[in-house]
């Protein structure tokens, strides 16, 4: 089950039905889902000092993965304290039946996963038009 932010264990967030369940047990990275109003869910993963070169996104049999092998710059310099982990990761969330990763974007240290609900046509509401 997804932890809501207000504290109820459901699977369900304002009234929307979760499409993205986390099944990783790691606090690494942090990572936000948000619904919107036109129902799509964004996933927010806080990746300071990844680019997008260093991840790999990828869907398979309705799970959604986001990694890195991690990201080993050699530099000159001699750190007194390192904060920001460039480690490897994999971050994995099962998407619902019916829905789809849309697009990804990688901006100012936030990787964006949009996730769309998609009608399968035999599913779909036909309008008949009448004659």
């Amino acid at each position: 089950f997804f932890q809501a932010e207000d504290g109820i264990r459901d699977t369900s967030v304002t009234g929307v039905q979760t499409c993205a369940l986390p099944i990783s047990h790691s606090n690494f990275p942090p990572y936000n889902i948000a619904v919107l109003e036109d129902k799509s869910i964004l996933i927010e993963l806080a990746l300071a000092g990844y680019n997008k070169e260093d991840l790999e996104i990828s869907v398979h049999d309705g799970v959604l993965s986001v990694s890195s092998k991690g990201v080993e710059k050699q530099d000159n310099r001699r750190y007194t304290v390192r904060g920001i982990a460039k480690r490897k990761f994999l971050s994995k969330f099962v998407l619902n039946k019916n829905y789809e990763v849309k697009d990804a974007s990688m901006e100012n240290g936030l990787l964006v996963v949009k996730v769309v609900e998609v009608v399968p046509e035999k599913e779909a509401v036909k309008l008949i038009s009448i004659k």
